[in-house]
């Protein structure tokens, strides 16, 4: 009976996550249209901090239309695009409220400040308009 080999890590092995966020809107995501979905006045001390997220989220959101979204972001053929969807609820309830703008933008830890807060919030969010959704996180 040997012994099973060790495994050995080469690399910087690093401890930070991130977390991603999908969005889904009818129109063009915007400064204003954000500010609506977080309902905080902007007489309110924690208006700053919410347009520190908007910042992030517009900077780093990248745009896709909904097959487009599907095919990167689950690693499927055209032909498997509408099973996909048929079985996620989120992407159902996309295709259902006929949002044709879809964003994704990721928020990492590793940097501190409000950025690495985004990792830890669960946001959620959705009216006629726009949907937000944390897809995930590592």
């Amino acid at each position: 009976m040997g012994l099973s080999p060790m495994k050995i890590r080469n690399g910087f092995v690093s401890n930070s996550s991130s977390s991603s966020f999908l969005l889904a809107s009818h129109s063009k995501l915007t400064k204003e249209n954000l500010i609506k979905c977080f309902q905080v006045s902007k007489t309110s001390p924690l208006f700053p901090i919410v347009k520190k997220i908007i910042k992030i989220i517009l900077d780093e959101s990248k745009k896709y239309t909904l097959t487009n979204y599907v095919k990167e972001a689950y690693c499927v053929e055209e032909n498997d695009v509408e099973e996909e969807i048929k079985n996620n609820t989120i992407l159902k309830k996309i295709k259902k409220k006929g949002f044709k703008n879809i964003y994704l933008f990721y928020a990492s830890d590793e940097g501190g400040g409000i950025e690495a807060a985004l990792c830890e919030m669960e946001i959620k969010y959705e009216d006629k308009d726009i949907l937000i959704e944390k897809e995930g996180g590592y």
